[in-house]
């Protein structure tokens, strides 16, 4: 089964559920998977219907910090992305200060609207606890 069904059946999955609130985190860990995550994050906001209720938090740890390291092309487009997500309503975007610390990023280079949380695994146990789905791309 290819990538994109997989999450095309994530999203289904999370929709259906309409009768309840939607509480999803998606946590990405890997750089290179960003475009996926990205998919999922706004694809979910764009299919909420207006009666519904949502919570949607992005959580970046692992090496998708790097995002606010680097100027190149990739790195300014995915930051950009990430803007976009941060504008979107009943989206969150929180980037771990374990990661940051590792990476040598500092918190003035994260995208305004991005908040820290002291550890990503803790953060998205946290949410699974409060009864968040989660989704990994």
């Amino acid at each position: 089964m290819n990538l994109g069904r997989i999450i095309l059946a994530g999203l289904l999955f999370v929709v259906t559920m309409s009768a309840k609130d939607i509480n999803v985190v998606i946590f990405l860990a890997d750089k290179a998977k960003f475009d996926s995550a990205f998919i999922i994050t706004s694809g979910l906001q764009k299919t909420l219907e207006k009666d519904e209720k949502a919570d949607i938090e992005l959580v970046l740890g692992g090496s998708s910090v790097e995002i606010f390291a680097s100027r190149s092309k990739k790195d300014l487009e995915m930051q950009e992305k990430i803007k976009s997500l941060i504008a979107m309503p009943n989206v969150r975007v929180v980037a771990c200060n374990g990661a940051m610390k590792r990476n040598g990023i500092e918190v003035d280079w994260l995208s305004d609207g991005i908040k820290t949380v002291k550890a990503a695994p803790k953060e998205v146990v946290l949410r699974q606890l409060d009864g968040y789905a989660v989704l990994q791309p």
